[in-house]
């Protein structure tokens, strides 16, 4: 893969891990109910986990999905699936 690719993945990555989510809102959560150590190891497992995110789909399954509309429907239905579960669940 070209550098200028790569740059750009990093450049989209970083970016987008800059805007304030749900992650951020639980890091300060727990910042202010309990304390900044508490706070620090949520913002920790967030940067973690989006390290994660970013090398799983540098690994090439968006290829997979670009390349077939059908695994990629199926991939959407199961995930509303779970979803749905997951409300039903609550």
């Amino acid at each position: 893969m070209d550098l200028t690719y790569w740059a750009v993945f990093a450049g989209t990555v970083i970016a987008v891990s800059m805007i304030p989510g749900p992650s951020t809102l639980i890091a300060f959560s727990h910042g202010a109910s309990h304390g900044w150590l508490r706070s620090t190891i949520t913002a920790s497992g967030n940067a973690v986990a989006s390290a994660c995110q970013a090398i799983a789909a540098s690994a090439g399954p968006g290829q997979v999905l670009t390349g077939s509309a059908t695994l990629f429907l199926t991939l959407n239905y199961a995930g509303a699936a779970y979803l749905a579960y997951v409300d039903i669940q609550l």
